[in-house]
């Protein structure tokens, strides 16, 4: 069985958020457990949260979103 699906359009405004939460919807009666993620947010999280990631969790009642993630370190010289 696939362990991933993502969801993918061209566009924006195509219906994403839309068709994602009937995906959640559906799943969740078929699995164990489903994730949510948002890998791209073209705004400043820090101003104002994502309205979509806000969605996806007040109706599935999820916690909120954890705060910015910590940068990871630059590259370690060799040697």
């Amino acid at each position: 069985m696939t362990k991933a699906v993502f969801v993918a359009a061209a566009e924006p405004y195509s219906g994403k958020s839309l068709v994602v939460l009937g995906l959640v919807n559906m799943l969740l009666r078929q699995a164990r457990q489903v994730g949510f993620f948002k890998p791209l947010i073209d705004h400043d999280p820090a101003q104002q949260p994502d309205a979509h990631i806000n969605t996806v969790n007040r109706y599935f009642k999820l916690p909120p979103a954890s705060p910015s993630p910590t940068p990871l370190p630059g590259p370690r010289p060799c040697g």
